[in-house]
């Protein structure tokens, strides 16, 4: 695999590789025009608004596809094996889309996930 060390790197791979989109398709599904993406895949910007957007079309991290790091693939909680509400999992999308806005750290990130769990835990432990 080609060493996906840019933003553009890492949409041109997921575009091709993962969802198998030309870059109009993938232009279309997120509402820009694709010289957008063809310059995003050229590395003429390092970063985009449409981060979210694009992680969601082609079904990859946001966090992964705007730094490189973490995991490529999507996270995907099944509401069936949880007790988990649709509003939780819609709190989950916004802070995967705040990790991306915000370039988070991996520090960072495991700081959030123990500071979570440990909230977590307190609840389900008050019922």
């Amino acid at each position: 695999m080609t060493e996906l060390t840019t933003l553009g790197k890492r949409v041109k791979y997921a575009r091709r590789t993962l969802a198998d989109l030309t870059q109009l398709e993938l232009a279309e599904k997120i509402g820009v025009k694709q010289p957008t993406i063809s310059a995003l895949e050229k590395d003429e910007s390092s970063t985009t608004r449409y981060i979210v957007e694009i992680a969601d079309a082609l079904n990859v991290n946001a966090h992964w596809l705007n730094t490189g790091r973490g995991r490529m693939e999507k996270v995907e909680i099944d509401p069936s094996n949880t007790n988990f509400e649709a509003s939780n999992l819609k709190n989950f999308a916004k802070l995967e889309a705040l990790v991306a806005k915000f370039e988070l750290t991996e520090e960072q990130i495991k700081e959030i996930e123990m500071q979570a769990i440990s909230m977590a835990q307190d609840f389900f432990l008050s019922k």
